[in-house]
């Protein structure tokens, strides 16, 4: 019976090893080097404001806002401008795009050098859905490029 109890004393005191040797942060291997601690997903994360990993290899934006440049009514025809109407119409707010006929509000921003990726929760026409455009501010701030899909637009006066 003594021989049982100092087997599971031993157990114990092994088991507690086994825990601190995790807590430290690592474990040898059997070849002598040691592991990297394992990770968390839901605290470890590429991009801490999303969640998400980024591909672009620059991290979103802090607050994940549309940078003050690209906001604006745009189109893809001038003379549809008024009254913000044709199928070319755009809006862009700080924190959503406002297409002819969806909406996307902002899920996460990454700038590229010259332009910005912008991944939207999109509804429209009875659906949602989740995509990622990459958009190109013109030198002059005049033109507004959805480079995914080729699309100019024109910054409406």
């Amino acid at each position: 019976m003594r021989r049982h109890a100092i087997l599971a004393a031993a157990l114990v005191s092994l088991t507690g090893l086994a825990g601190l040797t995790a807590c430290a942060g690592g474990s040898e291997d059997r070849a002598g080097g040691s592991t990297p601690p394992a990770t968390n997903s839901a605290t470890d994360s590429a991009t801490p404001t999303t969640g998400a990993p980024s591909t672009s290899g620059k991290s979103p934006t802090t607050a994940n806002t549309i940078p003050e440049a690209y906001r604006g009514h745009w189109n893809t025809r001038l003379a549809d401008c008024p009254g913000d109407s044709g199928e070319g119409k755009l809006i862009v707010e700080a924190r959503a795009m406002t297409f002819y006929e969806s909406v996307g509000h902002v899920v996460a921003v990454t700038p590229q050098n010259d332009r910005i990726s912008v991944t939207l929760k999109r509804s429209g026409e009875g659906q949602t859905w989740q995509d990622t455009g990459t958009w190109k501010l013109s030198p002059d701030g005049a033109t507004l490029t959805d480079v995914t899909n080729g699309a100019t637009r024109s910054r409406c006066p």
